[in-house]
């Protein structure tokens, strides 16, 4: 892999999607300068070999957490905000 085909925090673009809040995805930005945002390690599957010697495998839903870390000024607060407050007031749990 070349050095120019890496995607780093420089170059990325995060957008967050709440479709019962928002009409539209909102753009995260101004990104703390260290570790802007880390990421459990993803299971995707589980195989299994079975006695018979057949491989099993199947897809293994699961929930993914995410830290993301936002400079002190960052608009992106306003953004937390919002859903924070619409989620006290309907009393329900938006999905991100």
């Amino acid at each position: 892999m070349a050095d120019n085909d890496l995607i780093t925090s420089a170059d990325a673009v995060f957008m967050l999607t709440i479709k019962k809040l928002f009409n539209t995805p909102v753009k995260l930005d101004n990104w703390s300068t260290n570790r802007g945002w880390e990421a459990q390690s993803l299971r995707l599957s589980d195989t299994r070999l079975s006695l018979d010697g057949k491989l099993n495998k199947g897809f293994v839903p699961s929930a993914y957490d995410m830290t993301l870390n936002f400079s002190p000024n960052s608009g992106t607060w306003d953004v937390f905000d919002v859903l924070q407050t619409a989620s006290r007031q309907a009393e329900t749990v938006y999905e991100l």
